[in-house]
């Protein structure tokens, strides 16, 4: 992406992962920079707990720490948007490839952030 200004950035966790945006023709590249991680919401209270002790940082964010970077391209996606594609659908759909499951929330939520933060990016640039 060298040359290519950061076109807009999306929350993947608020205030602790923030997702870098490039566009370029129809594509958009998202730095994706928490992709694969472990949650920290399947611990329980004990092992939560155990770790506050013996974490290097004071807010005991594992995940931040233990992620594993990804750069995602979203093909042809600008054109489904331009043409006024049922937004609901492309999100739900881009969720779908990169869980291999339907309905997975989180990753639609973050589609659907992008897809706006584009349009607003659009409307101003």
């Amino acid at each position: 992406m060298k040359g290519i200004k950061q076109a807009f950035s999306v929350d993947w966790i608020d205030r602790k992962c923030r997702c870098s945006c490039y566009v370029l023709d129809n594509d958009i590249y998202i730095k994706h920079r928490d992709f694969g991680s472990i949650p920290l919401y399947g611990l329980t209270a004990e092992e939560k707990k155990m770790g506050k002790g013996r974490f290097i940082f004071n807010d005991n964010w594992g995940c931040v720490v233990l992620r594993g970077e990804a750069w995602i391209i979203l093909k042809d996606v600008i054109a489904d948007i331009n043409n006024e594609v049922f937004v609901v659908k492309i999100f739900q759909k881009l969720a779908e490839q990169i869980t291999g499951e339907f309905g997975c929330c989180e990753w639609e939520r973050f589609f659907e952030r992008i897809i706006w933060e584009y349009n607003k990016w659009k409307e101003i640039g």
